[in-house]
């Protein structure tokens, strides 16, 4: 053979056989990340390292109104301005805003923070006194910031509801002995990481490269090539961690596209940089909501209706429509009636983001916070109620669990925390009162998201794998090469995974964050799969032995009735004179007939102080069925961060702005509020150890979206469980706590 690229591809899938735990050698089995010893020594490069040549530097200039007419913009002082390469206004880039859906600076901005000019200059200093010397004048007036507000209004209102229903709703509320009705409100809550995005642009022979901090590249990719009207092989993206979770930007971001323009018209690179305040006032949100809940019960508990009606909103710009918000209320329990209306409204904010399964966080913060209180009024235990209303079987498609279910998840933890949970003293009069609260979270882990992967074995004999993902600190890269690892044998540290760059020309699953393994991990698999069956096949005609007897292990193929006689990896690439061995897999849509669905049951105890209204979590438990969990290490990481960011929604994240204008009234991390050491319990972890292999080829559900789901509600409804108050609004921050003392007549120090 020359020396060349052999893809040894198999023409569509192959059937790969199911995991084994008992055989499992390198996945199911704590690892550590591979990318760690560069985490921690500097060696990992940032979106903020980039430096590049003869690099210019972009600031945006942000409209200080949450709803204005721009009436003037006086360019001839900012141009004048030593260093001030160009400045660009809103007439400069009129042309894109119809590719691009809204304006990349706009004449009208619609909410604070909206950019309305961009500097560029030869230094990030030279660029803010080009900023400090541009002459705008604003027309302000009323910004919409409440959604019920916002519902009221004609031109606000850009979409119906969107609606689903099973059964008969009147018939199912009929039928209930008791039926609970509450309205319950989420805030607005900043998602700025605490590194604030930059994204650099290089234009070089009609090609734009782009580093960018984003979690779908090829979306990002497809969309700034579609804006700028060049080839999409024209366009590079190198997606890099931009920090805290990710410290990512939207796909095709009006940061990507400008940062194009600029370098295209100057030719040369050009870095754009947010600032930590314009980060805060419109580096994206979770979009605030309005839940009014209403569930009908029989006496033994048996849900005979849910009703919800949702209002939420998408920001100042039109997105399409969904149910997300009655997620939980659609598919958690076993109830025969029930019907969701999702109205999402026009706003003067920012364009709302969705982290983590943000609208779904608050459907069920809503749903298990309502069943506690129903649970109450018909003398039920919290658990007592979910087991009753518990499924094998998905209540909207009718088909039946892969694996597991609620009361299945509340059984396990039962026997994991026997005699653990002692029961609560009650002592009225005291300052501080305590209670327990549970709650369960039920994501939907189907996804018909399309990947591919390529596994690489180059001629030193290293193994390598290809994927269209960017890591965002959640550990995805140890267990892609733990799936490697696991079909050659050898240590997950000897894989090298390549990712976030789409000059690979990979599909990834678009933007589908909490999906990645599910999705991902199948392609991932089988691309391992080929190398390795081609590798034992070339291997096996050099060592002159049958196929089927050759085995491989740490970088070695053998026969075992002569093991000394082996091929490294290296030997094999020299003796057939190939450069590497190509595997590619994918990830086809598959229509299931099992409903994949991961399931979170956590338990909170808190102490709560009834003159300061501060609220302690003192213990926590969670645990999950997400099928095989490929790092438990990090599976550890994921589910603590979301106890955190759940705490943090509930006791101290609040970001408010003034309800006429708009603008934020606090731009700093300390302002927002965030849980730190001592805010937080120690975790107590448990996951499920079934292997579910009707899931997928790598018997994977999802944890991260899923261990985000219950946190907000335990940690209610051990509220509710120690002052008898249901926390009907979020952030339940210690004045508001202390109102809801007081509204109650509950008096200092007493129980309800």
């Amino acid at each position: 053979m020359n020396s060349a690229s052999i893809d040894t591809s198999a023409n569509g899938a192959v059937p790969l056989p199911d995991y084994d735990g008992d055989e499992l050698r390198r996945l199911g089995l704590p690892a550590e990340r591979i990318d760690g010893h560069d985490l921690v020594t500097g060696k990992t490069r940032f979106i903020s390292d980039i430096s590049l040549p003869d690099m210019a530097y972009g600031l945006l200039v942000r409209s200080p109104h949450g709803r204005a007419q721009l009436t003037s913009i006086e360019l001839t002082e900012a141009m004048e301005t030593p260093g001030v390469l160009a400045v660009l206004s809103p007439a400069d880039v009129e042309q894109y805003a119809k590719s691009f859906g809204r304006p990349l600076l706009s004449g009208s901005p619609l909410y604070a923070g909206e950019p309305v000019a961009l500097i560029v200059a030869e230094t990030l200093e030279a660029a803010r006194a080009g900023r400090d010397n541009l002459s705008l004048e604003f027309e302000a007036a009323d910004a919409v910031m409440d959604i019920t507000t916002a519902a009221g209004l004609d031109e606000t209102c850009y979409a119906k509801p969107v609606e689903y229903s099973r059964g008969d709703i009147d018939q199912g509320l009929a039928e209930a002995d008791v039926v609970h009705t509450v309205t319950y409100r989420t805030a607005a809550e900043t998602t700025a990481a605490l590194t604030p995005p930059h994204v650099t642009a290089q234009w070089e022979h009609g090609a734009i490269t782009i580093w960018e901090a984003t979690a779908d590249m090829q979306q990002s990719r497809d969309r700034v090539a579609e804006i700028l009207q060049l080839p999409e092989t024209n366009v590079r993206i190198i997606a890099l961690s931009g920090g805290g979770s990710g410290g990512h930007v939207e796909p095709g971001n009006a940061l990507s596209v400008l940062a194009g323009l600029m370098a295209r018209q100057l030719d040369r690179p050009v870095q754009l940089q947010l600032q930590l305040d314009d980060h805060q006032a419109a580096g994206g949100y979770y979009p605030p909501t309005k839940q009014t809940l209403t569930i009908g019960a029989r006496q033994d508990g048996t849900l005979t209706a849910i009703q919800l009606e949702g209002l939420t909103t998408c920001g100042a710009y039109e997105t399409p429509a969904d149910d997300i918000l009655a997620r939980a209320a659609q598919i958690s329990y076993a109830c025969p009636h029930v019907e969701t209306g999702i109205h999402t409204v026009l706003t003067n904010r920012p364009p709302a983001l969705q982290l983590r399964g943000a609208l779904h966080i608050a459907g069920a913060y809503a749903l298990e916070h309502h069943l506690d209180q129903l649970a109450n009024r018909l003398n039920l235990s919290p658990l007592e109620i979910r087991c009753r209303n518990s499924t094998h079987y998905d209540p909207v498609s009718q088909r039946p669990h892969s694996s597991g279910n609620i009361g299945a998840m509340i059984e396990k933890a039962m026997q994991i925390l026997e005699n653990q949970l002692p029961d609560i003293e009650r002592t009225n009069g005291d300052r501080l009162q305590k209670g327990r609260g549970w709650a369960v979270g039920v994501w939907p882990a189907t996804t018909d998201a399309f990947a591919e992967t390529r596994a690489i074995l180059k001629k030193n004999g290293r193994v390598q794998i290809v994927a269209p993902i960017r890591e965002t600190g959640s550990g995805a890269s140890t267990w892609i090469a733990q799936i490697v690892a696991e079909e050659f044998d050898m240590p997950p540290g000897d894989v090298q995974v390549q990712s976030g760059d789409t000059i690979h020309e990979l599909a990834g699953p678009q933007g589908q964050q909490g999906y990645t393994v599910n999705t991902l991990g199948p392609a991932v698999r089988q691309a391992a799969v080929i190398l390795r069956d081609s590798l034992l096949q070339t291997a096996s005609e050099l060592l002159s032995v049958d196929p089927s007897v050759v085995k491989l292990s740490e970088g070695r193929v053998y026969s075992p009735e002569s093991p000394d006689d082996g091929l490294t990896f290296t030997e094999i690439m020299e003796q057939i004179d190939a450069r590497e061995l190509v595997g590619t897999g994918h990830s086809e849509t598959l229509q299931y007939d099992v409903s994949l669905r991961s399931f979170g049951l956590h338990c909170a105890e808190v102490t709560i102080d009834t003159w300061t209204g501060h609220i302690t979590t003192d213990m926590y438990f969670a645990l999950h069925d997400s099928g095989l969990i490929m790092n438990p290490l990090t599976a550890r990481t994921l589910v603590e961060g979301a106890v955190a960011e759940g705490i943090a929604r509930l006791c101290f994240r609040d970001a408010p702005t003034d309800s006429k204008t708009g603008v934020p009234l606090g731009r700093t991390l300390q302002r927002i509020g965030a849980p730190v050491a001592p805010d937080l319990p120690n975790i107590d972890f448990a996951f499920s150890t079934d292997i579910d292999t009707s899931a997928n080829s790598v018997a994977a559900k999802a944890l991260n979206g899923a261990s985000s789901l219950p946190v907000a509600p335990a940690v209610a409804n051990a509220v509710l469980d120690a002052i008898g108050i249901p926390v009907t609004e979020l952030p339940m921050l210690p004045d508001r706590l202390l109102n809801c003392i007081a509204d109650a007549g509950m008096k200092e120090g007493d129980r309800a």
